[in-house]
């Protein structure tokens, strides 16, 4: 599911910030092989995958991590979701939960949040926000 949101929110800031029309056939590509990427690492924790980078995604610095954050609002909830990386690309950690209905601006706000927490209680001391909210 954190894959699903996290190629969302890509799709949308590049059509947000490039001007690209999203493209479902990549789109699902890059969540099956994101999946099959995640379950092989899952399996065997000796062997290295580099993961598709996507274009609009820049890295980190060397030794530091990025938090992707994002919110899905509706009438009954909202999602939040975060995923980190490093500056390889590799996916370090994906977290998602379930929130209050708030507005889109809110939902934001309380995404970083949380994800600054998030990152507070795995001790990680040199990480980069980003959100695609303006």
């Amino acid at each position: 599911m954190a894959f699903v949101i996290d190629e969302i929110w890509y799709l949308r800031n590049c059509s947000l910030h490039n001007g690209n029309q999203p493209n479902i056939q990549p789109s699902s590509l890059r969540n099956r092989d994101r999946t099959l990427e995640f379950s092989l690492i899952s399996q065997s924790n000796s062997q290295t995958l580099r993961p598709l980078i996507n274009t609009c995604w820049t890295p980190p610095p060397q030794d530091w991590i990025k938090e992707n954050v994002h919110a899905a609002i509706s009438t009954s909830s909202t999602g939040l979701a975060a995923i980190a990386r490093d500056h390889a690309g590799e996916v370090i950690h994906v977290w998602t939960e379930m929130h209050k209905p708030c507005s889109p601006l809110q939902a934001e706000a309380f995404a970083l949040v949380w994800a600054v927490q998030q990152s507070s209680l795995k001790g990680w001391r040199h990480v980069i926000f980003e959100s695609d909210s303006k």
